[in-house]
């Protein structure tokens, strides 16, 4: 599965990039392509102000496109929603953001009546809380008719050697693998909103999958 990226939204998540430093993005594309290459992943990301904007053949590699919104005519948002709109197999592709336009664009996607899945790595201080994947759910169950599963991927803690061997910082190294009833709990709890699409999977503390 392709996952389109709101650049600059990952760097403010992310502990050990400023978006502040100059050499943000670049830092960003280093990591993307360490995580590509171990999961023959592709990947377009977008960033805001460019100039002129357009894509990146410095950045760029066949695993990961970079593509810089042109400023000040057009914006990150704008070019994913775009991108969505255009692609034929969006209900594939995967959106890593966090801006209210993104949900908008959910929302176009499914209008479309298209079959969708939507998948929530469950991050350990970041996105494994109940109340986190219960709003999700509300979401999903009002917003979005068109989806057939709601995944749950339990943190994997094996891309610690990756960022050693680039010389950088893991920012969660040490974390352990999450306990298997800490992922049966955030399903029940997808379901107790009425998803009854949520599943969970993944290695944990005390099984290599979930079902």
């Amino acid at each position: 599965m392709p996952f389109l990226i709101d650049g600059h939204n990952v760097i403010a998540a992310l502990p050990d990039i400023n978006l502040e430093d100059p050499d943000d993005e670049a830092k960003l594309v280093v990591k993307l392509r360490a995580w590509s290459g171990r999961g023959r992943r592709k990947a377009i990301v977008v960033f805001d102000g460019g100039i002129p904007g357009g894509p990146s053949r410095v950045l760029s590699s066949p695993e990961v496109r970079v593509v810089f919104a042109a400023r000040p005519h057009s914006t990150a948002d704008r070019i994913i929603k775009e991108r969505l709109g255009a692609l034929p197999d969006a209900p594939n592709w995967t959106v890593v953001a966090s801006d209210r336009e993104v949900l908008d664009n959910a929302r176009m996607v499914a209008g479309k009546r298209k079959p969708m899945w939507v998948r929530t790595p469950v991050i350990p201080g970041y996105t494994d809380t109940e109340e986190n994947v219960r709003q999700i759910a509300r979401f999903i169950r009002d917003e979005l008719p068109g989806v057939e599963r709601y995944d749950l991927l339990a943190f994997n803690n094996t891309c610690d050697a990756k960022y050693r061997r680039l010389d950088m910082l893991f920012p969660l190294a040490g974390e352990g693998l999450l306990a298997e009833e800490k992922m049966i709990t955030l399903a029940e709890a997808a379901e107790e909103e009425g998803l009854t699409v949520a599943r969970w999977s993944g290695a944990t503390a005390r099984a290599d999958k979930g079902g």
